[in-house]
């Protein structure tokens, strides 16, 4: 159930000139009526990628940033 239990989403994001590819996973925390607790985290892909070049926090930005226009356009007072 996951207004009790919380829910774990992962993901990929696809190679680039940058990096291989990351592994995302999201981590949602039920914390009570309408409100959650949302940690991301990113790792590389495959283990032979052993610098991130900042790849990691750009990816992680671009998530969050996904969540807050999302939850902007379906919150109550968007309506």
């Amino acid at each position: 159930n996951l207004a009790r239990e919380g829910a774990e989403v992962r993901g990929l994001f696809p190679a680039t000139l940058r990096s291989w590819g990351e592994r995302v996973v999201l981590r949602v925390e039920p914390l009570g009526a309408m409100r959650s607790k949302v940690q991301i985290s990113t790792r590389s892909r495959y283990s032979i990628q052993s610098i991130d070049w900042g790849k990691s926090n750009q990816d992680i930005a671009t998530v969050a940033g996904m969540l807050s226009l999302m939850a902007t356009r379906s919150s109550p007072a968007a309506d």
